[in-house]
């Protein structure tokens, strides 16, 4: 692998490094507000905040992982020759 497959590289796994944190942040938004709006004790809030905000983190490394593995390009150099002509093997 050379220097700018290795950059290419980094840069897709760059664009999906805010999945889980954008997750958790949604999931621990709209369970604040439901928990407020039910009237729930402070205690039993933050418990039910806190499992809720690590099973989305959970969850959304989870799906960062399959974009990235499904973000993989292919390098198609191996089936061209120099004159860009296709290559039988």
């Amino acid at each position: 692998m050379n220097y700018n497959q290795m950059v290419q590289l980094e840069r897709r796994k760059r664009k999906t490094k805010f999945i889980p944190p954008i997750m958790m942040l949604t999931a621990g938004l709209i369970t604040s507000v439901i928990c407020f709006v039910a009237g729930y004790e402070l205690l039993k809030s933050m418990l039910i905040l806190f499992f809720s905000m690590l099973i989305f983190a959970i969850m959304g490394t989870i799906i960062k992982s399959i974009v990235d593995h499904f973000r993989t390009e292919m390098d198609y150099s191996d089936f061209f020759d120099e004159d860009g002509e296709i290559v039988e093997k």
